[in-house]
């Protein structure tokens, strides 16, 4: 290793002879899945997804055959304690998941159309439907997320945040009505 090279490690204070480098994120994806099963890890090193899989009450199989990973492996394991006694948070949810709608599909069904303008929050604030499916406001083109939350400063759902005019009522309505309209078509 050269000096100034930068290499995560865990745990910071143990020296082992190669760093961890998969996250804990992508571990949780790996260790719950969507029903009973387990998460087999070859060359497990520290166990990171051994160390999730605990924690959300899983079963996994590490396999290493370096004795200093087994050992950090092992004890790091160990030091898994799941924070919630309840077996049903550690599984997913039986919720059925809503028809995904792209924004095009609005278009395509001809509840809005290319040039229409749509209005932040019901604000004088405005972008205009393209083509393609995407917004342009002052000039640059973006999703709806991203064009809302470039002006908004913050992470947002667009099909919530974005209104376009509704004839029929004469008021300005939410777009996300115009995706209910089709998940119900």
């Amino acid at each position: 290793m050269t000096p100034g090279t930068n290499l995560k490690v865990w745990p910071p204070t143990t020296s082992l002879p190669a760093p961890g480098w998969r996250p804990a994120a992508a571990s949780s994806r790996t260790a719950a899945p969507s029903g009973p099963s387990a998460a087999i890890t070859t060359f497990t090193a520290t166990d990171t997804t051994g160390a999730v899989a605990k924690k959300l009450r899983r079963q996994w199989i590490g396999i290493e055959r370096d004795p200093t990973y087994i050992a950090v492996a092992q004890a790091r394991i160990d030091s898994i304690i799941p924070t919630v006694e309840n077996e049903a948070v550690y599984w997913p949810s039986n919720k059925p998941r809503e028809k995904r709608i792209p924004f095009i599909a609005l278009l395509e069904a001809n509840l809005l159309y290319p040039g229409e303008e749509l209005r932040l929050d019901g604000s004088s604030i405005s972008a205009v439907v393209a083509a393609d499916g995407a917004l342009i406001h002052n000039g640059q083109p973006g999703s709806i997320h991203k064009i809302a939350t470039q002006i908004m400063g913050a992470p947002c759902n667009g099909w919530m945040h974005w209104y376009y005019f509704d004839t029929a009522v004469a008021t300005w309505q939410p777009i996300d009505a115009l995706r209910q309209q089709l998940r119900k078509a």
